[in-house]
């Protein structure tokens, strides 16, 4: 019976004896990628407990966070900043007189201020790293007129790496975590 001719590279019809090479390697596949240490160190530590959980979502810089999570604790935060602001903002006028409650108000405000940017720049920099990206890519939010849109749509809209990245294993929502 004869052999059924079969066609090779760019159709070329390649001849019977080269069809079959036993002696060639196999082709090399990559590794699947494995979680870093620090990611199964950060599961086991602090991602049991639901304060663990918002501890590592508001304080840490490390892991990865993915869109969805980072727009709703990005709303909730600003929005918590902003009825405190104003909240004593309105209590002022009535501080007038005491100056102890006014230093005591300023203080607050100030302390409130500097955990809203130390917040901002942890999510943002788990954003950074859920895109694969490093932390020196907050400096685009400074170029003038298209840095706070481009950090608008890199950390609210566009999708994270998928599977393993160099920073850390793939981010879940919070109910994914204690569920």
């Amino acid at each position: 019976m004869a052999q059924a001719t079969t066609f090779g590279r760019r159709g070329v019809v390649s001849p019977p004896s080269a069809r079959a090479a036993p002696d060639r390697p196999a082709p090399i596949r990559p590794a699947p990628r494995t979680p870093a240490p620090a990611a199964q160190k950060r599961a086991s530590a602090e991602g049991r407990t639901v304060l663990g959980y918002f501890l590592w979502l508001l304080f840490s810089f490390d892991g990865r966070l993915d869109r969805r999570t980072y727009r709703y604790c990005r709303f909730v935060a600003n929005g918590g900043y902003l009825l405190t602001v104003y909240g004593f903002q309105a209590q002022a006028p009535a501080l007038v007189g005491s100056p102890g409650a006014a230093l005591a108000l300023s203080v607050f405000l100030l302390v409130m201020s500097v955990l809203m940017i130390w917040t901002t720049l942890a999510m943002q920099v788990k954003r950074r790293h859920d895109r694969d990206k490093s932390w020196p890519w907050l400096f685009v939010g400074f170029i003038p007129i298209i840095g706070p849109f481009w950090v608008l749509i890199e950390t609210c809209w566009l999708n994270g790496t998928p599977g393993y990245n160099r920073f850390d294993e793939p981010s879940k929502t919070a109910a994914a975590t204690f569920a």
